[in-house]
């Protein structure tokens, strides 16, 4: 999807001249109405219902329609073979004056009352069956193209423009990969949408109707004119769906009886600071989230300097750095005054002694009562919470593409090298990659990773310092530590970003002593290194800080990755180590967990590795390669046959309900192949545009798109 919001809501096809609306009449007198210039587009109208329906196997599709007043009190339910059916209805009923029609969002139960009167047969939220996309309504002036802005991170799949006079409106929709078939589930995650992307948070419940695309949208509110709605041109993709979990990642769902300032907290109830600066950047009640923003920094203990340090990033277009630190001095003062919390010095550099450290001084045994606190882990037992794990490799192993990959694992709370890693905002220094080869890296680990769409990894900040000074910590003739100012920017990235892992890349670039002076090691890793951990802890967060770096020749002779002073193995409490085995292949690599102090004894520490479209995954998890040539095995056979069946005059059907039904006949035919290979080797073949749906009356079924 372009950069360029200013097009995203292109209408798909041109719009004709519109007449002046010449007013409504009583629904029992209504008769078509040839004297506009303007009538449906019934093409447009199936595009919408195939879109949303077309993947569905079972359910009813509801067209609405409304009375003189607007109000939309009429319905009649379909089958999901009878989508063009349904699309002619709905075309006919909006060729009359006032009548407006809309689609259901989502399907309705096969067991739903049909009663054949219109005005019994408009459905409720009980006769939800299951939704495959989600969506969000923009009826303000502005909203829609704000939304899309907003919405890059997760854009939307699929949009209507349901309006341009007096101004733009929309409607927007996410595809799903699976249908949501929990209607409490889907209400929270349309209001999770709407409250990020500022949509009507009304138009959450699981029946919602919507506006049909290919519509006359006749008006009823003051300012509006009779005007076409179209699908609207989001960009230059084929259609996309979200992999589970995936929009609840960008738009966290929101309970729907739950007040939407609640929309800036945790799961806990606790002020989410991402989420509050997230409201604050989109410009949501920028005021009182501030308030709320700086009052839980000045109650966390942060001092004033740290504070407007964040000034910057949450100022607004139009305004300056400067006036945003001028409201939030304001508000800090404020909140001090409240809270009698004075401010105080953080020390850092020069004047940061181990004496003004409160950890730093002795307490009686006897103050450690009750149950000791479980261990945190960023991944269980590799990478602990809280303190400095280091990664050595060789050059060209791939522990710098082994670190992004962690990031990216991090930002979905997903799986590195099958592991579970805990969901966590990152900070990536990569001291010795461009910016190119780490969105090519981006490219490949988004891919193994499946996510075909966007860019949903919003929580990872990748910062390439390739050309620049990267020293963190220097040291004179006499041995004592000089912190420069790379050190600073880093600590206010962390800061500023919330960070809870934070990556170095590498130990070379970054320090400026002598490796193998166990007291200037020491120093690096502890007090200088770990300082980004107890910055986070007094704001209250977890933090992993992993150290990338490289063995020297005795330690890759050795084998036991070290390198320098063996202050660097003691100073950390997890040493990992990347090489290439020395009996594999060019693309195996194995990662060693050469240290873990904190980690169950008895545990694999060694893991086989794969280099593999530009990632690293466990050899032994590597099935997927099987899979893939099983499914292509099963599309060049299933293009085959719907050649055949078409050559033949007997074309695979769509129809549900057809005993010739593609996927039906694809089970039967190809077992004993896996259901699950089937079906996915029929979404690659459609989404790839290999095969499609003929819709003509003369013949309807699948056939081979040929180029």
């Amino acid at each position: 999807m372009g950069s360029d919001s200013a097009n995203c809501l292109t209408p798909a096809t041109p719009e004709p001249q519109i007449p002046a609306f010449a007013g409504t009449r009583d629904r029992s007198l209504v008769q078509p109405d040839v004297t506009t210039e303007i009538s449906p587009d019934s093409d447009q109208m199936y595009q919408h219902l195939d879109h949303l329906f077309g993947r569905a196997l079972d359910g009813l599709v509801e067209i609405a329609w409304t009375n003189a007043k607007g109000a939309p009190v009429f319905g009649r339910l379909f089958e999901l073979d009878q989508l063009e059916d349904a699309a002619e209805f709905a075309a006919n009923e909006n060729r009359a004056s006032g009548v407006n029609v809309y689609v259901g969002g989502a399907l309705r139960k096969p067991t739903t009352q049909r009663t054949g009167n219109p005005s019994d047969d408009r459905t409720e939220d009980d006769d939800f069956l299951e939704a495959w996309a989600c969506w969000s309504d923009f009826d303000k002036d502005g909203a829609a193209r704000a939304a899309f802005r907003l919405a890059e991170p997760a854009p939307p799949t699929f949009g209507v423009v349901t309006g341009r006079h007096p101004h733009q409106r929309a409607q927007f929709y996410f595809d799903q990969e699976t249908s949501e078939t929990d209607p409490a589930a889907l209400s929270a995650q349309l209001r999770g949408i709407a409250s990020v992307l500022g949509g009507d948070t009304t138009v959450c419940n699981p029946g919602r109707i919507l506006r049909l695309a290919g519509s006359i949208a006749w008006p009823y509110k003051p300012g509006r004119i009779v005007e076409m709605t179209s699908i609207a041109k989001l960009g230059p993709r084929k259609t996309i769906y979200y992999l589970p979990g995936a929009l609840a990642k960008a738009y966290p769902p929101l309970d729907l009886h739950q007040p939407l300032d609640q929309g800036i907290t945790d799961i806990v109830g606790r002020l989410s600071v991402r989420k509050v600066m997230a409201a604050i950047r989109r410009g949501d009640q920028w005021h009182n989230h501030m308030l709320k923003l700086t009052g839980n920094w000045v109650e966390r203990g942060l001092n004033d300097d740290e504070i407007l340090a964040t000034a910057e990033s949450l100022t607004l277009p139009g305004y300056t750095a400067d006036q945003t630190r001028a409201d939030m001095a304001r508000m800090i003062r404020g909140a001090r005054e409240k809270w009698a919390k004075p401010d105080v010095e953080h020390p850092v550099g020069d004047d940061a002694t181990e004496g003004e450290r409160p950890d730093s001084r002795p307490f009686p045994a006897t103050d450690l009562v009750g149950t000791a606190p479980a261990r945190k882990w960023l991944v269980q037992d590799w990478i602990p919470l809280n303190t400095v794990t280091s990664l050595y490799g060789d050059g060209g192993t791939g522990k710098t593409l082994l670190a992004q990959q962690l990031a990216y694992a991090a930002d979905q709370g997903g799986l590195w090298l099958s592991l579970a890693v805990q969901k966590a905002v990152s900070l990536c220094v990569f001291c010795e990659d461009q910016r190119d080869e780490l969105h090519r890296r981006h490219e490949a680990i988004k891919a193994a990773m499946g996510h075909q769409i966007g860019n949903p990894f919003a929580d990872v900040h990748l910062w390439p310092r390739v050309g620049h000074d990267n020293l963190l910590v220097t040291f004179d003739a006499q041995g004592k530590p000089q912190e420069s100012p790379f050190f600073q920017a880093v600590l206010a990235e962390v800061q500023r970003l919330q960070a809870q892992l934070l990556i170095l890349d590498t130990a070379a670039d970054l320090f400026g002593g002598n490796e193998i002076d166990r007291v200037q090691v020491n120093h690096f890793v502890k007090a200088v290194v770990a300082r980004a951990i107890r910055k986070a802890n007094e704001a209250g967060r977890d933090m992993a800080v992993l150290l990338l770096a490289h063995p020297s020749v005795a330690g890759m002779a050795s084998k036991s990755g070290t390198s320098g002073s063996t202050a660097w193995n003691a100073a950390v409490r997890s040493r990992l180590y990347l090489t290439k085995p020395e009996d594999g292949g060019s693309d195996e690599r194995v990662l060693t967990r050469m240290k873990a102090n904190y980690a169950n004894a008895g545990d694999e520490t060694a893991m086989p590795l794969l280099w593999k479209d530009g990632v690293l995954i466990p050899l032994k998890n590597d099935a997927d390669a099987v899979t893939k040539i099983e499914i292509r095995r099963l599309k060049s056979e299933i293009r085959d046959r719907i050649a055949s069946a078409e050559a033949a005059g007997k074309p695979y059907k769509y129809d549900r309900t057809h005993p010739r039904e593609l996927y039906r006949s694809m089970f039967e035919e190809l077992a004993p192949a896996a259901r699950e290979d089937v079906i996915n080797a029929i979404k690659e073949l459609t989404r790839d545009d290999e095969i499609t749906k003929e819709k003509s009356r003369q013949i309807r079924g699948w056939k081979c798109v040929t180029d």
